[in-house]
C-alpha cells in the first residue's frame, strides 16, 4: 500500500489538452465531510511536455451551483516532462474545505499532452 495511488474515477475537477490557453472544470464535485482524507492528484494524460508553466486554480464553494472561490494553486514549472499515467503534482485538500471543488488550469499552446486534475483518497 506505501507505494500505491487511491484514484476517484469520474469525478474529475478539470480534464482536457495542454495545447489549449484554459480548461475550466467540467462539473463540480462533492468534496464535503471528508476530514480532510482526499487529495487534489494532477495526471499526465499522454506524454506530456511543458514548454510553459501551467497554473491550476483549484476553487472552492458551498453549492454546485457557482460562487466559487480560490482555495489554492498548484503550478507545474516549464521545462518538465512527463509520461501517461504520471503523478505530475499533488496537494492535500484541507479538512475546513467547503462542499464543492472545481478547477481552472491555465496553459499555453506550446505545452503537448494532456491533463486530468481529479481526487485521490490518502491512505490513514
Amino acid at each position: 500500500m506505501m507505494n500505491n495511488i487511491l484514484k476517484v474515477y469520474d469525478e474529475d475537477l478539470a480534464n482536457g489538452d495542454l495545447a489549449s490557453a484554459s480548461i475550466s472544470g467540467q462539473k463540480p464535485v462533492n468534496v464535503g465531510m471528508t476530514s480532510g482524507a482526499l487529495v487534489v492528484n494532477v495526471f499526465a494524460k499522454g506524454d506530456v511536455t511543458l514548454s510553459n508553466e501551467v497554473s491550476i486554480s483549484v476553487k472552492q464553494g458551498d453549492t454546485k451551483d457557482g460562487g466559487f472561490k480560490e482555495a489554492f494553486t498548484i503550478v507545474l514549472e516549464a521545462g518538465k516532462s512527463f509520461k501517461d499515467g504520471d503523478l505530475m503534482a499533488s496537494a492535500t485538500i484541507s479538512e475546513k474545505a467547503k462542499a464543492y471543488m472545481v478547477a481552472d488550469v491555465v496553459s499555453n499552446e506550446a505545452n503537448s499532452g494532456g491533463i486530468r486534475v481529479t481526487l485521490g483518497y490518502l491512505a490513514r
